[in-house]
């Protein structure tokens, strides 16, 4: 989702803009993991439709090299995102909204969805508050659960298996939770806030 907001930025932009976008997404996303470096220079190409003017592959590597994150934050990304025409959905969130509680086959497939995607902390709100109505599990059990499945997701894709399958932690404890839900009803805020 981050990648859609970049495409409503301009990547010919003030340098100082520009620099703080890069310290945005360091801070969000962390600057070894390459898929942030990754993100930052596809956004400073530009499109094939309109590519940048300034875009230098081996200066931008090396600015790279020298930012850090920043007090600014995706949402100062965001708003300048939302200035030039950048709505804040996905597919993923419009089926989540349409989602009635009774319509949640499998929330470990969800939150593994969620997991997967590049949010920024108020992407993440979006996603969480539908999580939490759908599943009628607690934003702070929820978040938990992606960021392990996140871990996992990233020990998996950096080559080291861990011998599992993805986030089964995660998923056999909502598995149960989902369980009680279908046996007993929407969980108590107790068994909510216990995962």
């Amino acid at each position: 989702m981050a990648r859609n907001a970049l495409a409503h930025i301009d990547p010919d932009c003030a340098y100082e803009v520009w620099r703080n976008v890069a310290s945005a997404i360091i801070g969000q996303f962390g600057k070894d993991d390459p898929d942030t470096f990754r993100l930052f220079d596809d956004w400073s190409k530009g499109t094939a439709e309109k590519p940048a003017q300034k875009y230098n592959p081996r200066a931008i590597r090396e600015q790279y090299a020298g930012f850090e994150a920043s007090t600014v934050t995706m949402g100062s990304v965001e708003w300048r995102a939302k200035k030039g025409g950048w709505k804040p959905t996905s597919e993923l969130l419009n089926r989540l909204t349409a989602m009635s509680p009774r319509s949640v086959g499998a929330p470990g497939e969800l939150l593994t969805e969620v997991a997967a995607e590049r949010l920024s902390s108020a992407e993440l709100e979006l996603y969480l508050e539908e999580l939490r109505r759908v599943t009628g599990i607690g934003k702070t059990a929820l978040k938990q659960s992606i960021k392990e499945i996140q871990r996992e997701l990233a020990r998996n894709h950096g080559g080291q298996h861990s011998g599992r399958e993805p986030a089964a932690v995660s998923l056999v404890k909502l598995g149960r939770e989902c369980e009680l839900w279908e046996i007993q009803g929407p969980p108590t805020r107790a068994i909510r806030d216990s995962l």
